[in-house]
This record gives C-alpha cells, sequence and structure tokens, in this order.
C-alpha cells in the first residue's frame, strides 16, 4: 500500500500538531526575501524571483489539500518586531499585486476567446451562406473556402486559448492568493548563521 500523500509531504517538508505543512527558510537579515535591485521601503519592495517562484513550487507541491505556513530563520542578533511586521506586509503586498496581475491578464485571455469565437462564427456563417448561392465563380470559390478555413482557425485558437492559457491563470490565481494569506512567522537562531 502506498503512504498517504500527507506523510509523503511530512518526509520533505516539517509540519506542525494542526498538520500545517511548514516551509523553513533560511535567512542572514529581513532584506534576504527582496530583489537586490529594488530599494524602495518593505512594502512595495519586489521579492526575490528565487525566493517566489521557491514559493510556488511549494504551493505546487503541497496543493490545495493541506494548509501551509513559512517560518522564516533569522539570527537572534537582528530581532526586530517592526521589520516583521513590514516585511510580513510586504510580502502579503506583493502577491496581492501578483493576483490582481493575473487576474487581468486572464480577463484579456477571457475577452480574446470572446472574439476569437465571434470571428469564427461570423466567417463560417458568411462561407456558409456564399456558398449557398448560385453562380460562383472560381475566384468567389477560393474566398469562401478561404473564410471557411480562417473561421475553422479562429474557433480553434478559441479552444486552444481557453483550455491552456485560462487554465493556466486560474491556477496562479489560487496560490498567489494562497500564499498572500499564508502565516508568516519568524525564528530567531541563537547561533549566527
Amino acid at each position: 500500500m502506498f503512504p498517504s500523500r500527507f506523510k509523503e509531504l511530512k518526509a520533505i517538508y516539517s509540519s506542525n500538531s494542526k498538520d500545517v505543512i511548514i516551509i523553513d527558510i533560511q535567512l542572514d537579515g529581513y532584506r534576504d526575501v527582496y530583489s537586490d535591485w529594488d530599494y524602495s521601503p518593505f512594502q512595495n519592495r519586489d521579492l526575490d524571483d528565487d525566493f517566489v517562484e521557491y514559493l510556488l513550487e511549494c504551493s505546487y507541491e503541497i496543493g490545495y489539500r493541506y494548509k501551509m505556513k513559512v517560518i522564516f530563520h533569522l539570527p537572534k542578533l537582528i530581532k526586530d518586531q517592526n521589520k516583521e511586521i513590514k516585511s510580513t506586509t510586504g510580502i502579503r503586498h506583493f502577491f496581492a499585486y501578483q493576483f490582481n496581475r493575473n487576474k487581468k491578464s486572464m480577463i484579456r485571455v477571457l475577452r480574446d476567446t470572446v472574439i476569437f469565437f465571434l470571428f469564427g462564427s461570423l466567417m463560417i456563417t458568411i462561407s456558409t451562406i456564399l456558398n449557398n448561392a448560385t453562380n460562383i465563380s472560381i475566384f468567389s470559390q477560393v474566398l469562401i473556402e478561404g473564410l471557411y478555413i480562417g473561421g475553422w482557425v479562429m474557433m480553434w485558437e478559441m479552444f486552444s486559448t481557453w483550455f491552456f492559457q485560462v487554465n493556466k491563470y486560474r491556477n496562479k490565481i489560487k496560490h498567489f492568493k494562497r500564499l498572500q494569506n499564508i502565516e508568516y512567522e519568524y525564528f530567531y537562531n541563537d547561533d549566527e548563521i
């Protein structure tokens, strides 16, 4: 018999008594999770790309079925509750921004699928109506076939966009929302890193 998914996750990650999967991250300072190029205040800073990718991969791997929590391990010498609050707020703002940005992109893609459907339907309808007309020249027949093929290409593009891009955005949106709302905790080690 195969071990349960939770047991598999516990072999990779730690967990607490409430069966929350814990992602432990070792840091030298509060700034380590932020982009090296961004020196704006904590609340407005971009997160480090590798850090974001790591959290997203953990979220994908853990799945929605299980709760997750991030614990940052820092040296005790730099403990600053004010920076903790600002850093957590900045992380939440970043994921809220990513959530909204991806949601807008998904809406644009959905709008494009509607446009593909409308143009595809229109082209197929026009080609069908023209095909039923009598006295069709060779040029008209080529034009009708072009409209018919173009209409089906538009319909194919609609289905392709719907099934691949929209699902990708939906998945990202769910994970960004999750990372915006999970608990972030700070733990301070007595020894230096």
